[in-house]
């Protein structure tokens, strides 16, 4: 008797034991189901709130002019002063597709870097100076990976700021946690790549050389279309003058005028006290064909004696001219007479900052001279 009772409780502890496996091992399922619900609404639920869209900006004041700064970064040839890539015994191929206008460099070392740059042409705004580059780079080893991108380059009161910046739409939802993880990554490309521009610039380019010639000679008659304008703001003189001269041109391209000479800028006072800067910008023609339309009027400057002062050189050394000029004048035995103007013979987007050449004229007379002075500038309203 006592062995079966020995046996009844065993057979009962070994059903008490069979369940409870049954019941861990469900236990542990749940657990496994539970973690993969959570990862799976990680997933789902978090790149939900994330934004659409990846939008990465690094910015850096390069301290040289920023004709010099888009020219040295706009030199392929020059990439391999500030790619975050580098490495030393790298061997750099710059390319030129001319059917579409693109320029690439490509780069390898033997430590397995590789990788390419593509651009496109630069894009100007002509009111704000503000100049675009659009590149594609791309990285085919130690990892693979293309990043489109813009580089802004912008004027700030002599230096430049450069902008480099990468934006993409981003799907959901692996596209989202991709752009959460690479942000940094392309932010920490962009830094390194700055950085060395900056540097590479400020310490090894220098400034452009300049060269002026004075000539005292007497002007041709000038017939001009023009805009009058003023500005008590010097960091805003460029945009005015940018404004004007798109009103123009779009007024020659709409009536079907030609120009016969390079732009020019009039000037009419000058207050340094308060700033204030009047001026009225101009295209030259052979001979007027329309009214003008709006604040566009005709202007004629009869022929006079002037100083010539021929600048080659940046633009933002003219302004010193004007003082050594009047001295000139006044050494010669000459006064000045009425408004100088400006003639910018060439394009300084398209030319280098020493290649630029601008004319000074200032209109002067003989200091002995008895001779009544006539207005140099007749501007008369012909279109109310």
């Amino acid at each position: 008797m006592n062995i079966q009772l020995f046996k009844g409780k065993k057979n009962k502890s070994a059903g008490q034991g069979g369940g409870g496996k049954f019941l861990k091992s469900l236990k542990k399922w749940a657990i496994r189901a539970a973690i993969i619900i959570g990862i799976a609404a990680i997933f789902v639920g978090v790149p939900y709130i994330m934004p659409d869209y990846l939008k990465v900006s690094r910015s850096f004041r390069v301290n040289r002019d920023i004709n010099t700064v888009t020219r040295f970064a706009l030199d392929l040839n020059n990439w391999e002063y500030w790619n975050p890539q580098h490495e030393d015994e790298m061997k750099y191929t710059v390319t030129k597709i001319l059917e579409n206008n693109v320029n690439k460099v490509s780069w390898a070392a033997p430590k397995l870097a590789q990788g390419q740059l593509s651009t496109d042409s630069l894009a100007i705004d002509t009111v704000t100076n503000i100049r675009s580059w659009y590149m594609t780079i791309n990285s085919y080893a130690p990892e693979k990976w293309e990043y489109p991108t813009r580089m802004e380059f912008k004027e700030s009161a002599g230096a430049t700021i450069v902008t480099w910046e990468y934006f993409d739409s981003l799907s959901y939802p692996f596209g989202r946690i991709k752009g959460f993880l690479i942000k940094s990554k392309i932010g920490e490309y962009f830094e390194t790549a700055l950085f060395k521009l900056r540097d590479k610039i400020e310490i090894e380019q220098t400034e452009p050389k300049s060269y002026v010639k004075y000539e005292f000679i007497t002007t041709r008659e000038l017939f001009l279309y023009t805009i009058k304008d003023s500005t008590d703001t010097p960091e805003n003189v460029a945009t005015k003058l940018g404004e004007c001269f798109g009103e123009l041109n779009r007024f020659f391209l709409n009536d079907s005028i030609e120009m016969s000479a390079p732009p020019i800028v009039v000037n009419y006072e000058y207050d340094a006290k308060d700033d204030n800067y009047i001026f009225a910008v101009a295209m030259p023609v052979d001979s007027f064909t329309s009214l003008g339309i709006g604040r566009i009027n005709k202007m004629t400057i009869p022929s006079t004696q002037a100083l010539l002062a021929a600048h080659w050189g940046p633009y933002d050394q003219v302004k010193k001219l004007y003082e050594e000029a009047y001295k000139i004048i006044s050494e010669k035995g000459y006064k000045p007479i009425n408004n100088s103007w400006e003639q910018y013979i060439s394009d300084p987007q398209i030319v280098l900052p020493e290649e630029i050449e601008t004319h000074i004229y200032i209109p002067v007379t003989p200091l002995d001279s008895m001779a009544i002075v006539t207005t140099v500038i007749d501007s008369t309203k012909t279109n109310e």
